[in-house]
């Protein structure tokens, strides 16, 4: 994420670093985005749905999966639909702050936050309810995707509409902020220019480099013998996953 190039006395070297940074989703104040959240199987015949509507406002909650209410249609067991965060590669997911607005599981169904390791909330047993949760956080070992998800986990399968009147599961996500970690230090490369010779230089010289990096740069600065002499911030968009440019 972040970059600091050091020149020594007599010779040139780089020194980088990777940071944690959290990716903001849906109602989270920073933009209300929620584009790095991706929907999956979403049906258009309303087995199972997904719609997007951030910030959360006039009825319509946030990442939003659920069954028809409908169409009476029967579901094979595994089948699921919602929206996943993908890491960027060289990224990895530490952590996620969530606030579920409404979850609901009838027979047969999940409605689950889970990643590809554990599940971390929602509905894990039937009938259960959840109704305007308080943003609450949770630390994540170094997980690749985390999903928002309605499932059907029944042996012999599930069927929406059941009831006759309301989806048989539901998702409500409004808050999604997502913390990655860039596990690897930005690459400098194609070092060019006076000052990267060895031995004593004089007068005006140049520097430059190219960077690159798993979740870009959001600065250079170039230190001569521990003091600064030049520095150039990046500006960073942290509604998406990979919020900064490439040097």
């Amino acid at each position: 994420m972040a970059l600091m190039v050091g020149l020594g006395w007599l010779a040139a070297t780089g020194v980088a670093r990777a940071a944690t940074y959290t990716v903001y989703g849906c109602d989270s104040g920073h933009g209300d985005f929620a584009r790095n959240w991706v929907p999956f199987n979403d049906s258009d015949n309303y087995q199972l749905k997904t719609f997007k509507a951030c910030p959360t406002a006039s009825g319509l909650h946030g990442l939003r999966q659920r069954t028809g209410d409908n169409t009476r249609v029967g579901l094979r067991n595994g089948w699921a639909a919602g929206y996943r965060f993908t890491a960027p590669p060289g990224t990895s997911i530490v952590g996620f702050t969530r606030q579920i607005d409404e979850a609901y599981a009838g027979a047969g169904f999940r409605a689950l936050i889970k990643t590809n390791q554990a599940t971390l909330a929602g509905c894990q047993s039937i009938y259960c309810t959840i109704f305007n949760e308080k943003p609450t956080g949770a630390l994540i070992p170094h997980a690749a995707w985390i999903e928002s998800v309605v499932e059907c986990v029944s042996a012999s399968g599930c069927t929406t509409d059941d009831n006759g009147y309301s989806p048989d599961a539901v998702m409500y996500l409004g808050l999604a902020n997502v913390a990655l970690e860039d596990n690897a230090p930005p690459t400098i490369t194609s070092p060019r220019g006076g000052l990267w010779t060895s031995g004593w230089v004089r007068g005006p010289q140049t520097l430059g480099f190219d960077l690159s990096d798993a979740s870009g740069i959001s600065g250079e600065a170039v230190n001569v013998d521990g003091r600064g002499i030049d520095s150039h911030p990046e500006t960073c968009d942290y509604t998406n996953a990979v919020p900064c440019p490439q040097g």
